[in-house]
């Protein structure tokens, strides 16, 4: 009674092995899956960042007789996003680029541009 015949043994092994190749298989899916959701997540904060520095652009032309700022900051007050976020991406927080000439405020990266 004491001893297992050794074909129970290798049975509840391979129970043991497949149920951890099933869980490291789920694992490796959920963790792939979390990083494109971030990533995806990060890039459309960013487009979304863009639009509002655009907003506060043209806010900024409707108050000064349709002048263009000179310089992305004198647009910050009329800025609605989260303070830290102005002025830089904020997945790699690479500064933005301005366009004095258009007033269009673009990312860096291609992959966080609007279509």
């Amino acid at each position: 009674m004491g001893r297992r015949a050794p074909n129970e043994h290798q049975a509840r092994l391979m129970k043991f092995i497949t149920v951890t190749v099933i869980l490291a298989t789920v694992a490796a899916f959920s963790s792939l899956s979390f990083a494109f959701s971030q990533d995806r997540v990060q890039r459309i904060a960013c487009i979304e960042n863009q639009h509002a520095m655009c907003a506060a652009v043209y806010d900024y032309q409707a108050d000064n007789a349709g002048v263009n700022p000179s310089r992305l900051r004198l647009a910050k007050h009329y800025f609605t996003g989260r303070p830290d976020d102005f002025g830089a991406c904020p997945a790699d927080h690479v500064p933005y680029t301005y366009d004095r000439e258009t007033g269009i405020v673009s990312c860096p990266n291609p992959a966080h541009r609007p279509h």
